[in-house]
């Protein structure tokens, strides 16, 4: 049996290669590279003592930091080498069809994918963010609500938006939704913003804190009350279209009951120097749009 470590680091100086040698800061635990899926790394066991959280590693081979590990999985492979009576020991077709058949039962690759294709929220893509989407119950799918800039027939205190007979048609009910499939990165806002409202009470210092969970070192983000049953959530940086249409469209974000919700975005806004980094001088920013 041989003795196989998969080391996790949250930030890497330098990446590892297949072959490499890795040993920790003591020179007590060291291993080769035999699997490289940053930021996991599976090394073949060159001592007989695992690496441990917290090690600092260094890749030997290269001369060259690697980072500090965060998780350590350990697990005794068979080495299929061991299996070889002596006279096949050196059969080159023995060797490779012992060593297919062990990398086709080995579970580690299907183990790994799965935990980054699926069961991790932050590395999921397609069916894993689908499986997310059902568990916290929001589709892929986002419907848009329609715009139209019709006019239409109606009285004169209906104003600026009616005409009078010949010129405008009857109202016929709201312009029907536009359905928008989210890509993997869209989507997975949307469940993060879902996720979080599940478990939210709608307080205003929830959906501050929400905010910052969404949006971490990007600016301010913050919950204003109007005072008169409505709100506004102030953005002081540029948001996506995807991000802009799920906390305005996708009704998923935890407003109080009956309170109404603009979003202000005052992102690069000429403005005065005491506004903040976000202001910008004449030639520079642009004046205040209003909500979107």
């Amino acid at each position: 049996m041989q003795l196989v470590n998969t080391l996790r680091f949250p930030s890497l100086t330098s990446v590892p290669s297949l072959g490499d040698m890795l040993v920790n800061a003591g020179l007590t635990a060291s291993g080769v590279v035999v699997s490289v899926d940053a930021p996991l790394f599976a090394l073949e066991m060159s001592s007989a003592v695992s690496f441990a959280v917290g090690d600092v590693v260094t890749n030997q081979t290269a001369a060259v930091a690697v980072g500090t590990v965060l998780d350590v999985y350990t697990q005794e492979v068979m080495n299929y080498q061991d299996t070889f009576i002596s006279q096949y020991a050196n059969s080159p077709t023995m060797i490779a069809l012992a060593g297919r058949m062990i990398s086709a039962i080995d579970p580690y690759q299907l183990i790994n994918d799965f935990y980054n294709d699926v069961w991790n929220i932050d590395t999921a893509i397609g069916y894993g963010l689908d499986v997310w989407g059902r568990i916290v119950g929001v589709s892929r799918v986002l419907q848009v609500p329609g715009t139209n800039n019709l006019t239409y027939f109606g009285f004169d205190e209906a104003l600026p938006n009616v005409h009078s007979f010949g010129h405008g048609p009857f109202y016929s009910g709201p312009p029907a939704s536009a359905g928008y499939v989210l890509t993997d990165d869209a989507y997975r806002f949307l469940i993060l913003v879902k996720a979080a409202a599940n478990i939210s009470g709608s307080s205003y210092t929830d959906m501050n804190r929400l905010l910052m969970m969404l949006f971490p070192n990007r600016g301010v983000a913050c919950v204003q009350s109007n005072g008169n049953m409505h709100m506004w959530l102030v953005i002081n940086f540029t948001l996506q279209p995807f991000e802009i249409a799920i906390l305005r469209d996708s009704g998923v974000f935890p407003t109080p009951t009956g309170v109404g919700m603009d979003i202000m975005l005052r992102s690069n806004t000429l403005g005065f120097a005491e506004a903040g980094s976000d202001s910008s001088t004449f030639g520079f920013g642009s004046f205040f749009g209003g909500f979107v």
